[in-house]
């Protein structure tokens, strides 16, 4: 299975989350491009770490806006995806050159909605503060669903395509997948070292 991930041209990763529901699915994924600043992922790896700070103060902004309340509900609701949650996933994501969620209106790469979710997970780490207590539930959630993604992300920023290793011991690889859900036990060995 790695192989067929790592040679596909784009692994398409269904997402519809809601009934039919355009306007949700929008305002998620414009709240992802807000948290990204609309930039690339090419643009955000070469910002680097000066980029941090800027992010950091661009969604301490967006935390405490009232009117991006219901955007962050949208937002917490596809972090709440059952695709998530699945330990068979990660060769999907993690060693795939493309990839792109597709919901029913609208697809975005996964590689945003996955930098998104880092990083509004590394804002919280970081002390960062909600005084808004309207936005406070959905932001607080969107945080909490943010955890998993973040592990995904940087297993797949470790992976070595010529090597078809990752920078993660083994240990840390089993550890983030330790939540993720699957049928067989053997599957939390197997899932994730393909």
């Amino acid at each position: 299975m790695r192989n067929i991930y790592q040679n596909a041209e784009d692994v398409l990763v269904w997402l519809d989350a809601w009934d039919n529901d355009k306007t949700k699915e929008a305002m998620a994924i414009s709240l992802i491009q807000d948290i990204l600043d609309g930039k690339t992922f090419k643009e955000r790896s070469r910002a680097g770490r000066a980029n941090r700070q800027l992010s950091y103060d661009r969604v301490q902004k967006m935390v405490n806006n009232e009117s991006l309340l219901e955007k962050w509900c949208a937002l917490a609701e596809l972090y709440s995806h059952a695709w998530f949650d699945r330990l068979w996933v990660e060769q999907e994501y993690t060693v795939a050159l493309k990839s792109t969620a597709v919901l029913k209106h609208h697809t975005t790469s996964m590689f945003d909605v996955a930098d998104a979710a880092s990083t509004v997970k590394v804002f919280s780490l970081m002390g960062g503060q909600i005084t808004n207590s309207k936005n406070e539930e959905p932001v607080k959630r969107t945080f909490h669903l943010s955890t998993k993604i973040m592990f995904r992300q940087m297993k797949r920023l470790s992976y070595d395509r010529q090597t078809q290793e990752t920078e993660l011991s083994t240990v840390d690889v089993l550890e983030s997948c330790r939540r993720l859900l699957c049928f067989d036990p053997r599957d939390r060995i197997f899932a994730p070292i393909g």
